[in-house]
């Protein structure tokens, strides 16, 4: 009997440890902040956009554009792994060139894995209040001189005038603005070796870093080979820096965060490289 009751012990012990939850999944998280809430119209300020998710998701890249009416530009963008989660950061210098109060909608992180169902979560909002750098009292119509200057009568007065006004509508006349440069686009002649990678069915540590490696070389090699991702999105069109800052967002995750995207994935941002290659200047 003693014995009988041992078993029933040790087997309600063992199914107890088999019951043992699994630890849970990391949370997403992504914060927008330094928005102020009165700024003067065309002033510049930096704000912030932080990224959190797991390593075992990958995540769709972010789009400054999403920030209307904040007009912005990149200054940095870091990306760290630890604990199994993946933090992105981007320092983004912005302004806003309408008057009137807005709202900036809060920047959406989408994440995906195989077998599982899509997951978003979206910052707060933050509401901005722009005001003219005008005095109040200033309407912005032209301005008159309070007294009105007699015209000159004699012959050599009125030559002086016309000289003085013929001088006046020289320097006034709009100048010629030096042309910006041309942006950068990206032409790199690898098509052979964008089909290799569409091929390529990476299973070890080496064979993805690799992957990540030779696709991400593919973007960088159209600015600068040893450039930051930040620095080539600076150098692209605006048409371009979407596509390719999906493909070095996927590049950095396996490289530095060990993301293994599935083959559809991976097949979507080579095809979103090739796109870049074969784009006409």
């Amino acid at each position: 009997m003693k014995n009988a009751a041992s078993l029933i012990v040790v087997a309600f012990a063992l199914s107890a440890c088999g019951r043992e939850r699994a630890p849970a999944s990391s949370s997403l998280d992504v914060v927008l902040s330094g928005v102020p809430a009165s700024v003067t119209f065309g002033a510049p300020f930096d704000i912030s956009v932080t990224r959190t998710w797991p390593t075992d998701v990958s995540a769709a890249a972010f789009d400054p554009a999403t920030l209307a009416p904040l007009v912005v530009d990149g200054l940095r963008h870091d990306t760290d792994a630890a604990d199994e989660q993946v933090t992105e950061t981007w320092v983004l210098r912005a302004r806003v060139l309408e008057v009137g109060e807005f709202l900036v909608r809060g920047p959406v992180l989408t994440v995906a894995a195989p077998g599982r169902a899509e997951r978003q979560v979206r910052a707060d909002d933050a509401p901005i209040r722009i005001v003219s750098g005008l005095d109040d009292d200033d309407d912005g119509s032209a301005e008159l001189p309070d007294e009105v200057l007699e015209l000159p009568t004699s012959l050599t007065a009125w030559w002086l005038a016309a000289l003085a006004g013929l001088l006046v509508l020289l320097w006034a006349r709009p100048r010629k603005r030096p042309e910006a440069p041309e942006p950068v686009g990206v032409q790199l002649g690898d098509r052979e070796r964008l089909v290799r990678l569409a091929a390529l069915e990476p299973r070890t540590d080496a064979e993805w870093d690799a992957f990540a490696g030779e696709l991400a070389d593919i973007v960088r090699g159209a600015a600068d080979a040893s450039a930051t991702s930040e620095e080539v999105l600076a150098r692209l069109e605006d048409g371009q820096r979407a596509a390719a800052s999906d493909v070095l967002a996927l590049c950095d995750g396996v490289k530095f965060a060990r993301a293994r995207p599935t083959a559809r994935r991976r097949a979507a941002v080579v095809e979103a490289a090739r796109g870049l290659v074969e784009r006409e200047p």
